[in-house]
């Protein structure tokens, strides 16, 4: 959810004013401001959300299907023998493409593997699932339900069957 009501103390507006980013500076940075924040609908929603959706129990929910999800994928990965792993962060759940889980960049980076994320990406979204970043895999979200993520299992794991059948 766009949200862009803000206050900042004076150090911390002087470090955004640097770090902006945008089309007239050379480098990323951080990226601030629209057409949508802060007007009066954003904040009522952002209110609702926070009050009503966003509630600890709601988190405890959603990283209870972060589990639920991972423990999935494990299943597949263990069914084929593949040497991968599952891992999961709350409600983010993906895949490592090497035994053990890594510890630094230059570890991760080797598990890092274009086509088949981009197979991933489009082999679920021809089947209605929407894995919004194509890299990092699905993020369970205070919308989904325990039969979305049973869904996303299966359909992973019919990914996975005929990766292994090739």
């Amino acid at each position: 959810m766009s949200l862009g009501a803000y206050g900042l103390i004076p150090e911390l507006a002087r470090f955004i004013d640097k770090h902006q980013d945008g089309d007239t500076v050379p480098e990323p940075g951080i990226a601030l401001g629209g057409t949508t924040y802060g007007n009066a609908l954003s904040l009522a929603g952002a209110r609702g959300m926070l009050d009503e959706v966003a509630t600890p129990e709601g988190h405890a929910r959603i990283a209870e299907l972060g589990v639920r999800l991972a423990d999935g994928r494990d299943g597949i990965i263990a069914r084929h023998g593949l040497p991968w792993r599952a891992f999961h962060y709350g409600p983010r759940p993906g895949f490592c493409l090497m035994p053990e889980f890594p510890r630094t960049y230059a570890e991760a980076i080797r598990s890092v593997h274009a086509d088949f994320y981009n197979l991933r990406h489009t082999y679920l979204a021809n089947r209605g699932i929407w894995d919004a970043i194509v890299s990092a895999g699905p993020q369970v979200s205070f919308a989904h339900s325990e039969q979305d993520v049973d869904r996303y299992i299966e359909v992973c794991a019919e990914l996975i069957d005929e990766i292994a059948a090739a």
